[in-house]
């Protein structure tokens, strides 16, 4: 048996001041889309914006239901949106902003487990990366480059019938050699 090692490069900016021009504007665009959210239940209310290939930017906001699981997160709104105005758009870029009205002070928001495999699946289909730029109340902002890289063991088309199956996923593994454990799991 080996151990593998999944590990994973991040930015941190101190503040949103040392972004490029274009990174600021999108992380405004998405604290804009705040505006468009529907979050009466939770009071937690999230913004989303992306850009595409072609410079467009879009945006949205989380949409709320009373029947909670019919809420959509902000990414979910924006991924439709993104759909509904190109069926075949790259996204370069998306940046996720919130805050929440009880006005706790937020760490940058990351998206949720099905965001993440929502992202991943765009990203995977236009065969190129999205980078990621996420904010929160406070000033930092935080930088991924690959949606992969928030789901690295994910499930995908390769699993479904009538895929074509491919070579193992592409992950950021470190070999780290046999497992001295001695694979003892402590369970008799």
């Amino acid at each position: 048996m080996h151990s593998k090692r999944l590990h994973f490069d991040i930015k941190i900016f101190d503040s949103n001041t040392e972004l490029n021009a274009s990174d600021r504007k999108l992380i405004r665009e998405a604290k804009d889309a705040i505006l468009k959210a529907y979050a009466i239940y939770s009071q937690f209310m999230v913004g989303a914006a992306a850009l595409l290939e072609d410079g467009t930017i879009l945006s949205s906001g989380n949409q709320e239901n009373a029947s909670y699981p019919l809420c959509l997160c902000a990414e979910q709104t924006l991924t439709g949106a993104i759909r509904s105005h190109d069926p075949n758009a790259v996204i370069k870029t998306i940046a996720i902003t919130g805050f929440s009205l009880d006005e706790r002070y937020l760490p940058p928001l990351a998206p949720c487990g099905g965001c993440r495999q929502i992202l991943l699946e765009w990203e995977l289909r236009q065969e190129s990366p999205i980078r990621l730029l996420l904010k929160g109340t406070e000033d930092r902002v935080v930088m991924i480059g690959s949606c992969k890289d928030l789901l690295p063991l994910a499930f995908d088309g390769r699993y479904l019938p009538g895929q074509p199956l491919s070579e193992e996923p592409e992950m950021p593994l470190d070999d780290e050699g046999p497992d001295d454990s001695g694979g003892d799991s402590g369970i008799e």
